[in-house]
């Protein structure tokens, strides 16, 4: 009777044929991950799932991430774990191959309206035919190149980054979107990030995970934000799985979300969860509302320096350090956790030191007591309203620094001088050429803007804005509907765009129902697309209910003939400097020009962005 080993064996033949020895060997658990690994890609083991990335403007699905999941019984724990058998047997490529197969098949299925994010790792993006030199995946993916995202996954270590960027370049010129996983998971990924552009990048989701909870995480992802924002990048937060996180992120004006707590990954094409994308849009309406915008557009947070905080358990001796490396700071704030409970002014400190034997007496106690109480001012403050307060306060206290929160957590402090400076320009700035009916500034200052932004080589957009068949509204509706119908369509254009580039962006009124806005160039569809979903809301109450209801009114046109015409529409003409270079001011104007004639023969609120080269 044979006894087989417990453990799986495989039989190794040793000695001649006529009298052989068979030797009984077990099977490793590499071997075994080894045999699945290669038995999935080969029998069709592997599916596709779904998960939603869903833009935080309009809380509706941007795109859809495809991952892949196996089906049935397996040793993996979990996908990372097959893919790094994959890398270890050097089956990555066929590995992502079958992944993209299943994919594309899924998505044949579905016809998704939104584009699908697929995984690629570095590697096999780089892999060409040695004769073309032209990539592999090109040729696989070329026909769907507008509904694909190529998403650049880290797996292992790139060899060769100028060979990898020569490769995005090519991909990007000839139309694909490229997007770059787990931003702050790794060296590797920022040494990425500088030397290519991606149209997205995704956060990791552990600088999100409990970021509401960690003002680090919060300065850290604003850093990011700010610096994607400059090279005309969308932001996804990767990994959201909870209320607090999300508000979190909708208030640093991150552009996209994905994760848990919108939708769960599916086998069908879902959106994001119903409740949530009503919280979304609610949460976009408050930070839509006109005195809220008016209060973010001058707010104390836009002068704020994110110094370092003092935690509360610190000792004095430590805070000297913290102020060496912070001579222009002349106060640090206190904090327990992420909420401020005090303020060290740098006088005061060394006021207690320098008395006699103050060293020995104070470095070793902890900060309370010497910290003093400070003012806290919510981000949106209006700078006119912190003054007030600042002024209120005794003359020795006067000149104090104060401390900048958002929702509570600690964000920065802002110096007195900084405020008065602040203050000062401010007014300077609404002063120059402010349009009586709008407030916004004119022509000067749009040309101001257009040139730095053309002198400095930035990526930016121009949009060109205005009303359709508005002359004859104001005929019908008389001059107050017109000014209101003016004044709607101003507050509508600064708040999409100060939430679409809250560092950088800018509005312009060129007189009568012309706008113009400049901004990050990166997916600015979305922002012509806010702009005009929300002008087709609102501009309907401007008209009277019988209007509405035939959906015309009758008016005379510039012949001073009868005629039909619809309710208000506006039409958006963008240029970008993403694929030509303007040579002046006046070169894209006039290109500007062309591309509002081309969208003024479109019906309806519509854009037009010009994607020539030249």
């Amino acid at each position: 009777m044979t006894i087989l080993p417990q453990s799986p064996v495989s039989p190794q033949i040793t000695g001649h044929h006529q009298n052989p020895v068979i030797h009984f060997r077990p099977v490793s658990s590499f071997d075994q991950l080894r045999d699945e690994l290669i038995d999935i890609i080969e029998n069709d083991r592997l599916t596709t799932v779904f998960q939603p990335i869903i833009d935080l403007m309009t809380g509706k699905v941007y795109a859809y991430e495809a991952l892949c999941r196996i089906k049935g019984d397996t040793r993996f724990e979990n996908i990372e774990a097959l893919f790094q058998s994959a890398r270890k047997h050097n089956l990555t490529a066929s590995l992502e191959k079958c992944c993209r197969e299943r994919a594309l098949e899924a998505m044949g299925k579905f016809n998704p309206e939104c584009p699908v994010a697929l995984n690629v790792c570095p590697s096999v993006l780089m892999m060409a035919d040695p004769h073309t030199h032209i990539p592999y995946l090109y040729e696989e993916l070329i026909r769907m190149r507008d509904r694909v995202i190529i998403e650049l996954t880290e797996r292992f270590y790139i060899q060769d980054y100028d060979r990898l960027v020569e490769t995005v370049e090519f991909f990007r010129r000839k139309g694909f979107k490229i997007a770059l996983d787990d931003l702050g998971a790794g060296f590797t990924r920022l040494k990425l990030l500088s030397q290519i552009q991606p149209n997205i990048i995704k956060i990791d989701r552990f600088l999100i995970t409990d970021i509401h909870k960690s003002t680090k995480k919060q300065m850290l992802v604003d850093a990011i934000v700010s610096f994607c924002r400059k090279m005309s990048s969308l932001v996804v937060a990767e990994g959201i799985e909870s209320a607090d996180e999300l508000d979190t992120v909708m208030n640093m004006k991150i552009d996209l979300a994905q994760g848990f707590y919108l939708c769960r990954p599916s086998e069908t094409l879902q959106a994001c969860a119903p409740a949530v994308q009503s919280w979304i849009e609610k949460k976009v309406r408050e930070m839509s509302d006109p005195v809220e915008t008016s209060l973010r557009a001058n707010a104390i947070g836009g002068l704020m320096n994110p110094a370092r905080p003092i935690d509360v358990s610190s000792i004095l001796k430590s805070v000297m350090e913290n102020f060496s490396g912070e001579e222009k700071i002349s106060a640090l704030p206190v904090v327990e956790g992420n909420r401020p409970v005090g303020i060290i002014q740098k006088n005061t400190m060394y006021y207690k030191l320098g008395q006699p034997n103050g060293y020995a007496l104070f470095s070793n106690k902890p900060v309370q007591r010497i910290m003093e109480r400070a003012l806290v001012f919510e981000s949106n403050t209006p700078l006119e309203e912190v003054a007030r307060t600042v002024l209120k306060r005794s003359q020795k206290e006067v000149y104090d620094a104060v401390i900048v929160v958002k929702n509570g957590a600690y964000a920065g402090i802002v110096e007195i001088h900084q405020l008065l400076h602040g203050i000062t320009e401010q007014k300077i700035q609404l002063a120059m050429q402010a349009n009586p009916l709008t407030g916004l500034p004119g022509n000067n200052l749009i040309e101001e803007q257009i040139v730095r932004h053309l002198n400095q080589n930035r990526i930016f957009a121009v949009l060109y804005i205005d009303l359709d068949h508005f002359k004859p509204f104001n005929d019908n509706f008389g001059f107050f509907k017109g000014d209101q119908a003016i004044r709607f369509l101003a507050g509508l254009i600064k708040d999409a765009v100060a939430r679409w580039d809250e560092t950088g962006g800018f509005v312009g009124h060129v007189g009568g129902d012309d706008f113009v806005a400049v901004c990050r160039a990166g997916e600015v569809e979305c922002l012509c697309d806010s702009i005009i979903s929300n002008f087709d809301r609102g501009i309907r109450e401007l008209h009277d209910p019988v209007t509405i209801g035939q959906g015309y009114y009758i008016s005379r046109n510039r012949s001073g003939q009868t005629e039909q015409f619809p309710l208000l529409s506006v039409s958006i003409a963008v240029v970008t400097s993403e694929n030509r270079r303007f040579e002046s001011y006046g070169h894209l104007v006039s290109v500007a020009s062309e591309v509002k004639k081309k969208v003024k023969t479109l019906p309806g609120s519509r854009y037009y962005i010009d994607t020539r080269q030249q």
